[in-house]
């Protein structure tokens, strides 16, 4: 099985097989209330070239509850924290040469069976928690195979690997701010996008050191999301590697990375504005720099 799964904010987390578990259960002793889990709903939507009759969409949410149920941080009704209704979207089917789909470099020709899968969560009341997933996922179908038991398979594997994003999501959100801290020591993508998420959300200054060693990380969406956090922190130790982030070593990041410096609004920061606002090479960049530097003022 080929797994692909994007998780909120376009973080991807790609595998096969069984996902290696990780130890978000023991990261931190001291957490807040977690979550209870209310209604599953399930809903088909338009399936692929040739339909799988098979799958019971009443037992694909009954499987998703139970897996759902097995995380910590997640309750029956009653528990303590908010209520989280989820729908669960669905499709299943056969496809000839899905390559349209993904660019694995796969040189097989023939069928496959694919499975998409989509989960949205939402608190009831005046809660503000969502999740939303999505997860798709092929088998090369072998002539001859039982479909019923491939489908069967890649069901439990996609149930799995998408339970176990929404776990990655969660558990920030019932961490203390300990508890953020040492998951932001991750070394992993799908762990550290929601973490950076919840610390920018929590403005949690703490994590700035962190952060900022972030800035060095090989995943572009890494840099970002550490940068964008660094400046809701108003961290003013990060403007600095902010500037050689975009002088030296992803200068594409330089329409990204001018706006946070403008947020930090140190005069560090002013300075590097001016300088790009005057000199800098593309007029585009000269004119946002312009723009950030005017904001700055009008805020002030």
């Amino acid at each position: 099985m080929v797994a692909g799964l994007v998780v909120l904010l376009a973080c991807d987390r790609t595998g096969e097989g069984e996902p290696e578990q990780t130890s978000l259960q023991t990261i931190s002793t001291s957490q807040l209330p977690g979550f209870a889990l209310g209604q599953v709903a399930t809903v088909q939507e338009p399936p692929a070239e040739h339909p799988i009759d098979s799958i019971d969409s009443a037992e694909l949410g009954r499987s998703f509850r139970g897996a759902v149920r097995e995380l910590w941080m997640f309750g029956e009704e009653g528990a303590p924290g908010p209520v989280i209704d989820f729908v669960l979207y669905w499709s299943a089917g056969l496809v000839n040469d899905d390559r349209s789909l993904f660019d694995l470099g796969a040189t097989n020709d023939g069928a496959f069976l694919v499975l998409v899968l989509r989960v949205e969560g939402e608190a009831r009341g005046d809660d503000i928690v969502e999740f939303e997933l999505n997860g798709l996922y092929r088998e090369p179908f072998v002539a001859g195979e039982d479909l019923a038991e491939m489908t069967a398979r890649l069901i439990s594997d996609g149930i799995r690997d998408i339970v176990s994003g929404l776990e990655a999501e969660a558990a920030p959100r019932v961490s203390t701010d300990v508890g953020l801290l040492e998951l932001l020591d991750s070394d992993e993508v799908g762990e550290l996008l929601p973490t950076i998420r919840e610390v920018y959300r929590r403005r949690l200054a703490t994590a700035a050191p962190q952060l900022r060693a972030l800035l060095n990380a090989g995943d572009p969406e890494i840099i970002f999301s550490a940068a964008t956090a660094l400046g809701r922190i108003g961290d003013a130790n990060a403007v600095g590697p902010l500037i050689d982030l975009i002088s030296r070593d992803h200068r594409e990041m330089t329409s990204y990375v001018l706006p946070i410096l403008g947020d930090i609004g140190t005069q560090e920061a002013r300075l590097y504005l001016e300088t790009v606002a005057d000199a800098h090479d593309d007029p585009l960049v000269r004119s946002q720099a312009r723009e950030v530097l005017d904001s700055m003022l009008d805020y002030r």
